[in-house]
């Protein structure tokens, strides 16, 4: 749906596609002026458990973690990019994927051990360097890319 960067833990700006600025347009907004809404537990006795809602305001170092108890209650998936994935991804960002094949690219590097962040960072950069070239070899690393992830998706699921 898009992506939301942090600064410190709190928000620092938003980029949502068409679907996200759908579905989570009108609730940025709110939060922008109210803080986003989590439910804190205030006291639990023997019997019983109270509960209180709180607002965490968006440049609050919270907001991160808050976002994310947003989104699991409303049944959304917030991932994170870990920092030595960051440069990757920027540049995954501007070679010509759909949605769909970033968002199974990005799951892929997440999971992939530290030796295979080199390996995923020197095949984007190939294809980055090919597109913005003009090279004729474009096409096949865009395609060495999708393998890679096709592959690199089995591997993790064959072990989990």
């Amino acid at each position: 749906m898009g992506e939301v960067m942090t600064r410190d833990g709190g928000l620092d700006r938003v980029l949502l596609n068409a679907e996200g600025d759908r579905k989570l347009g009108p609730y940025l907004s709110e939060w922008q002026m109210r803080g986003v809404p989590i439910v804190r537990e205030v006291a639990q006795r023997a019997d019983e458990q109270v509960f209180f809602q709180e607002r965490v305001p968006v440049r609050s170092h919270e907001f991160e973690t808050a976002l994310d108890r947003w989104g699991s209650t409303h049944d959304m998936m917030v991932l994170s990019i870990p920092d030595e994935c960051l440069k990757t991804w920027e540049k995954m960002l501007r070679l010509p994927f759909a949605d769909t094949e970033r968002f199974s690219m990005f799951v892929t590097m997440r999971v992939a051990s530290e030796s295979d962040h080199a390996a995923w960072h020197d095949a984007v950069e190939a294809a980055m360097n090919a597109v913005e070239t003009n090279d004729p070899s474009a096409k096949k690393k865009i395609l060495d890319l999708r393998k890679k992830t096709a592959g690199d998706l089995m591997k993790k699921l064959q072990t989990a």
